[in-house]
């Protein structure tokens, strides 16, 4: 191996990471590199680019990372294409599932995964999310347990949640320019709670030292 290069045995990438962060401090306190002078380079940057971060927030180590990376994975970009695509698609119901899952509204995973197991069992889709929810989530039965109205008023919960700021967002989009449909997007963001919700995730990214 030339002198110039190391090789080194890691456990995993994070402990790559680890060794890498901490070269780069060393190089910096004991050797008078620059941050700028030095480069890091992966053969799967995406697959490192969690653990890098990581390591080198925790070493204060400034740094900018360069990668490819698909738009669409971002939250806020999700929920706008698919906020779109359900007044659009007349409220289809993959698409009013696809806002719920960017977990930028104001329901819990438990209460998405009970609207979402209602929606499949009673086949409601298009104008039907526009009505309020009656039917029993167990199923054809008459009676009504404790439990299923538990369920049901979750439902309902969800239902309004995100189909009512859609609704009025089809309206407000209607035979209008293009800076008033981003007033109206604007205003649905805010109706479906999403500058709390993007609070909450950075503060849960940040105590866990993740990128967002």
């Amino acid at each position: 191996i030339p002198e110039n290069l190391s090789l080194i045995k890691a456990i995993d990438i994070n402990d790559e990471a680890v060794y890498v962060s901490n070269k780069v401090k060393e190089l910096v306190i004991d050797n008078g590199y620059r941050y700028k002078d030095i480069a890091v380079i992966a053969h799967d940057s995406i697959q490192y680019a969690k653990h890098i971060l990581s390591a080198f927030i925790k070493n204060n180590i400034p740094c900018f990372m360069d990668y490819p990376e698909d738009i669409y994975i971002k939250p806020v970009i999700r929920l706008v294409c698919s906020c779109f695509d359900a007044v659009i698609g007349n409220f289809e119901r993959e698409d009013v599932l696809s806002i719920l899952k960017t977990q930028l509204t104001n329901n819990s995973i438990e209460e998405i995964s009970i609207f979402e197991n209602y929606l499949f069992k009673w086949n409601i889709n298009y104008a039907k999310l526009k009505s309020e929810f009656t039917l029993n989530p167990s199923g054809f039965s008459d009676k009504l347990t404790d439990e299923d109205k538990e369920q049901l008023a979750i439902c309902e919960k969800v239902r309004k949640s995100v189909i009512e700021p859609l609704v009025s967002f089809k309206e407000k989009t209607k035979d209008v320019n293009g800076s008033e449909i981003s007033k109206a997007l604007y205003d649905l963001l805010l109706k479906l709670n999403v500058p709390e919700c993007l609070d909450k995730l950075y503060d849960e990214l940040e105590k866990d030292e993740l990128p967002f």
